[in-house]
């Protein structure tokens, strides 16, 4: 099994991380330098906050949603 290091350019906005000493899912909502603001839920409610990207683990990239196309004349 091959564990490859997830660099700080690989956590994007939109990506679903979990902090690396565990925890809940969370979407990256921006990142700036080296920190992750992030959602989540909680037992139905919205929680937010703001993680350092070396402690976190990428669990999946962001969905990448097709291009709008303008309808031909």
């Amino acid at each position: 099994m091959i564990i490859r290091a997830v660099t700080e350019e690989a956590i994007q906005a939109g990506d679903v991380v979990v902090p690396v000493a565990g925890g809940p899912e969370m979407t990256v909502q921006a990142r700036s330098q080296n920190l992750a603001y992030c959602a989540w839920l909680a037992d139905g409610r919205l929680q937010q906050g703001t993680f350092e990207i070396g402690k976190l683990r990428r669990v999946r990239g962001a969905v990448a949603r097709p291009q709008r196309r303008e309808p031909s004349p």
